[in-house]
């Protein structure tokens, strides 16, 4: 099995990690990035370093495994012409992003970011406006792997969950879930945290505009850790500024890098990461577990979990 590995962006990636790669599939050989295999079978590699390669120029490729959990920028018509099986790395950061969530809502909560500018000026002053979860209630737009570990960490801290997906399954952490965007819609008021984990698609482009902040509750706390795409970022700071909400978290925007001109980074009340929220300390060895099975199942006709049906 000839594999074409592109580790560009992958964190941590050594020579070390290639060896272990070929000692744990020894029937697979790989090949790494900047070298090229034009006789692949697999492609791996994140999706904008994939779409930087002409597809057309590996005729026996068969697959092309992610090492992210979004594909939305890929060419999906494509892949299913030519029958090429794609897998992503979905649930390899759940647990990352979802401690980052509870990280970032407790921050905002006990107004940690302002005590910790306080301690850089010296200044001994105190703010009684601490929010604690316990008895609040979250929805949870996109109850996936994602959300489920979001859902899992704010159901033992007392948070009463609501999630929205598409397809009506058995999904654990959550009291109640929805297949229906509108009437999620409708009920969005009821909630103190409103939490983005959609993938994109053209059915979620776009979906969170100002008809969607005029209808939460101005104690709401809204979270954006999938796509930046996903919402209108200028109702958003429209909804900041006029109040409509308590705050915002945000992982991601519509532009990476935020450009200077944003008036997101002037919102008292957003608190802004870099898009790591994938990134931990277990991130690589996730990566690097995943593939050594999917590409052993993949090797014997096995079922994968991760495989996006196309």
């Amino acid at each position: 099995m000839q594999i074409y590995f592109i580790p560009n962006g992958l964190t941590d990636f050594n020579e070390e990690t290639k060896r272990y790669l070929a000692d744990a599939l020894p029937f697979a050989r790989f090949t790494f990035a900047p070298e090229r295999n034009n006789n692949a079978e697999i492609i791996i590699g994140y999706p904008t370093l994939v779409l930087r390669e002409d597809l057309n120029n590996y005729p026996r490729l068969k697959a092309i495994h992610l090492l992210s959990t979004g594909y939305d920028e890929l060419d999906l018509e494509a892949l299913k012409s030519r029958k090429i099986r794609l897998f992503n790395a979905k649930a390899t950061s759940s647990v990352a992003i979802a401690e980052l969530v509870i990280g970032q809502i407790l921050n905002m909560n006990y107004n940690l970011t302002v005590y910790h500018k306080l301690q850089d000026q010296k200044i001994w002053r105190r703010y009684f406006t601490s929010i604690e979860l316990h008895d609040s209630k979250a929805l949870i737009l996109g109850a996936g792997a994602i959300g489920q570990a979001i859902a899992k960490r704010l159901k033992a801290l007392g948070v009463t969950l609501t999630g929205y997906r598409r397809r009506d399954i058995k999904t654990p952490h959550f009291s109640e879930v929805y297949t229906d965007i509108s009437m999620v819609k409708k009920m969005v008021g009821n909630f103190d945290y409103v939490i983005v984990a959609l993938p994109l698609s053209k059915e979620t482009k776009d979906l969170i505009d100002y008809s969607w902040f005029k209808k939460m509750s101005p104690h709401a706390l809204f979270i954006n850790i999938a796509r930046g795409e996903i919402i209108v970022e200028d109702d958003l700071t429209k909804a900041l500024d006029e109040k409509l909400i308590r705050g915002a978290i945000l992982d991601v925007t519509r532009k990476e890098p935020l450009p200077i001109d944003s008036p997101l980074w002037d919102e008292p009340n957003v608190r802004l990461t870099p898009h790591v929220s994938f990134y931990s300390n277990r991130f690589l060895d996730n990566i690097l577990k995943l593939l050594i099975t999917n590409l052993e199942n993949y090797k014997n006709n096995l079922p994968l979990q991760t495989e996006i049906k196309l």
